[in-house]
């Protein structure tokens, strides 16, 4: 065991957190935690394979066209309501490829209706939003299959639009309707709020477009609702009728003798009976809310058996909605399972974090597992900010000091390695020496400065290699991330530790910059398999370095940056770890001598 971490550094803090996670979500899974948009809605097979989110707030972050899908009897404006709004978006570019027709509709029957426009508000909106939405929203109604959709919204910028589609309506012939309502309103402009309806004898026929220009997702929502009870507007300030038009039907559905509207033995028409300690499941559609699941005449089953597991969450990086993750052997605690890197706080939401946001302990009236109580978001698994691992004092304490060669670059607040005060250290690290692409350590350009360095008594002489500029420039950041393969790193290892004991150095330090990064501006994303590298090129050079000779990281301090480098098993491996903490107290730019 090598950890034996303390105290003060010069430009950096030293301290460790050790600790690592038991598994990694997909890296686009975390990839929804800093993409602006959702995935594109081509990529999704539907609604539960969305990205999820959970406040209209983190929508307006997108810029593009979305399609949306939440439960419309959850109200998303009243307070402290937990809403999860899944999400999907369209492509920079449109497939080229037609979205598939599920069904033949030609020969559904035709019924010539007139819609009534309601507005309220003065009209001063621009149509391109709404256009734009409907238009999202017509694609999906085309790739959809007959009487699988119930509502859908669509959002483009601060124009929100919902679409409410009753059972006794064909989906395909629906986008007709959409057709002639972007029609009416292209030459603009809009009110603040609108609604598009035709009202049946019950909400099996009703046909709705609630809009709103003004980004209320709430007063749409709200439309949408009141057409699933039946209930229709009718308190516009100005109201008009379209021109009739003929719009499908469904074709009848005939379920084993028993008509939808009336019974139903199982979700969905299934009327096949399992035998006791069998169940089945099926998923749930869109209507199929609580009230309606639990009617008189709805048979259902009571079991003291396991449940199945909860569906997958497109964008959950921790917990049981990991896409992927298999059932737990009985005995197995749920909270164990896809737990966050780095002994991060999981949310109810699934998602990692290490603010007090996430480890807000709290339940819900039910009391249900993985449920949190209204506006807070709960936690499933190591939740806790208690310091646990400083009462042993270390056994040797460092005080390092960086010599940044790269200052010789600088315009003005240059420095010769000769003015470095080392009394006040214990470590120098000399930042930082070339890598060429042959794995070779390389400091021609910094020669004087380096041999000055190695004439050093009384401090320990540690070269650095890597920093910002080499981890992410295009001539250098493959230097790194190839070198630690397993094909190279031997080699890698071996040149590093000639190096050393030819200048009598005392040790060496690495700052890549990031191991896995998946968003570095201008250079490919890393690999899920760059950290497992890093370590087992650190322990080459563990084995191949003097017993007295150190050997030392530099990494972030942020959760997002330090996830990819299995942090705990580094720490058994290196004497000592720096955390760049100085990206936590202030940006860079904002310093007043910047750029360096």
């Amino acid at each position: 065991m090598r950890r034996t971490f303390s105290g003060a550094v010069a430009l950096v803090v030293a301290a460790l957190t050790a600790a690592t996670s038991n598994a990694m979500p997909a890296e686009d899974s975390w990839a929804a935690s800093f993409n602006a948009c959702p995935k594109s809605c081509h990529e999704a097979q539907g609604p539960a394979d969305w990205t999820s989110y959970h406040s209209v707030e983190r929508l307006a972050v997108c810029n593009k066209t979305m399609l949306l899908d939440f439960a419309v009897h959850n109200s998303i404006d009243r307070k402290g309501s937990h809403i999860t709004i899944r999400a999907c978006t369209e492509p920079d570019q449109k497939s080229k490829i037609p979205y598939p027709i599920s069904i033949d509709s030609s020969d559904f029957p035709h019924k010539e209706i007139s819609f009534e426009f309601g507005s309220w508000g003065h009209a001063n909106a621009s149509t391109a939003g709404a256009i734009a939405g409907l238009d999202q929203i017509q694609q999906y109604l085309a790739s959809a299959s007959n009487g699988s959709v119930k509502n859908v919204f669509g959002m483009s910028g601060e124009t929100v639009v919902g679409l409410y589609l009753g059972q006794d309506f064909n989906i395909q012939g629906a986008g007709d309707s959409l057709s002639t309502l972007a029609s009416h309103i292209k030459n603009g402009p809009l009110p603040p709020k609108s609604v598009f309806q035709y009202c049946g004898v019950n909400s099996n026929q009703i046909f709705g477009v609630a809009m709103s220009t003004v980004g209320d997702l709430a007063s749409v929502q709200s439309a949408i609702a009141s057409w699933d009870k039946g209930i229709c507007s009718t308190d516009f300030d100005e109201a008009a009728l379209l021109s009739p038009l003929k719009l499908k039907f469904s074709a009848p559905q005939v379920t084993n003798q028993i008509s939808q509207h009336h019974k139903r033995t199982m979700a969905h028409g299934d009327t096949k009976f399992y035998r006791r300690g069998i169940y089945s499941t099926t998923q749930v559609a869109a209507g199929d809310i609580c009230a309606k699941l639990a009617s008189a005449q709805q048979t259902i089953y009571l079991s003291t058996d396991n449940p199945p597991m909860p569906a997958p969450v497109e964008n959950a990086v921790c917990g049981l909605q990991v896409p992927g993750t298999k059932k737990p052997t009985k005995g197995t605690k749920f909270e164990n399972q896809n737990s966050c890197p780095l002994n991060a706080y999981c949310n109810v939401w699934d998602q990692c974090g290490i603010t007090q946001d996430f480890c807000t302990s709290s339940d819900s009236a039910t009391g249900a597992p993985g449920s949190a109580a209204p506006g807070e978001n709960g936690y499933i698994s190591h939740c806790g900010t208690k310091i646990t691992n400083n009462e042993t004092v270390s056994a040797e304490f460092r005080k390092v000091g960086y010599f940044e060669i790269f200052n010789k670059d600088c315009e003005y607040l240059n420095m010769d390695i000769s003015q470095f005060d080392i009394s006040k250290y214990t470590h120098i690290h000399f930042a930082f020496a070339g890598i060429s692409d042959d794995y070779n350590i390389n400091v021609t350009g910094v020669q004087d400065q380096f041999d000055q360095f190695t004439k050093f008594t009384g401090v320990k002489k540690i070269l650095s290699f890597g920093g910002w500029s080499f981890s992410i420039s295009q001539n250098s950041f493959s230097i790194f991330r190839q070198g630690i393969t397993e094909a190279n790193q031997q080699f890698f290892a071996k040149n590093m530790a000639i190096f050393l004991t030819k200048y009598k150095l005392d040790g060496l330090n690495f700052d890549w910059e990031y191991s896995g990064a998946p968003d570095l501006s201008g250079i490919p994303a890393g690999s899920k398999s760059d950290g497992s590298n890093y370590l087992s090129f650190l322990q080459q050079v563990r084995s191949l370095l003097p017993a007295k000779s150190s050997l030392s990281i530099a990494v972030s301090a942020s959760f997002w940056y330090l996830k990819g480098f299995p942090i705990n098993a580094i720490a058994d491996v290196v004497d000592y770890i720096i955390y760049m903490t100085y990206n936590l107290h202030r940006q860079m730019f904002e310093i007043p001598y910047q750029p360096h």
